[in-house]
């Protein structure tokens, strides 16, 4: 397995968290098109530049304490997902057990800071370049 080594740090590496790959697939980390962290919150999401859709990949490491500003709909959800098991609480943090998936990139990165926060300007790609600059390579311009 050869990690990204764009990304730097790596969430905790515990097999029945299904974060470390198996020998017969691919790491997840290596799926990754997108980084956010902050606070000691990490996440990896895929993002589809066509559709705009961002996949937060599972064993995001979730912010504990909440932020002011998260909105009602995301903490709502997140309490849906830490009752039905999909983020489970360990010590330091919360963990994302399953992928999800977002129609836009700041809620998926207010799921993983636990605050309010510009999406297209958290999530980062392998060599920095933030989400924002995809959407604005996707949009056309129109010259007069």
């Amino acid at each position: 397995m050869t990690p990204n080594s764009s990304f730097e740090g790596t969430p905790s590496a515990d097999p029945e968290r299904s974060i470390v790959p198996t020998s017969s697939g691919p790491s997840w980390r290596q799926e990754a098109t997108h980084r956010i962290t902050r606070g000691g919150a990490e996440g990896f999401g895929v993002f589809d530049p066509a559709t705009q859709l961002i996949k937060v990949l599972s064993g995001a490491r979730i912010a504990k304490a909440r932020k002011k500003g998260v909105p009602d709909r995301i903490a709502q959800l997140f309490d849906e997902l830490l009752s039905a098991g999909g983020i489970i609480e360990e010590e330091d943090c919360y963990r994302l057990k399953t992928d999800t998936d977002w129609m836009r990139p700041s809620p998926a990165g207010c799921l993983v800071v636990n605050q309010s926060i510009n999406g297209w300007d958290a999530w980062r790609a392998q060599d920095g370049a933030a989400l924002q600059t995809l959407r604005s390579a996707a949009t056309p311009t129109l010259d007069c």
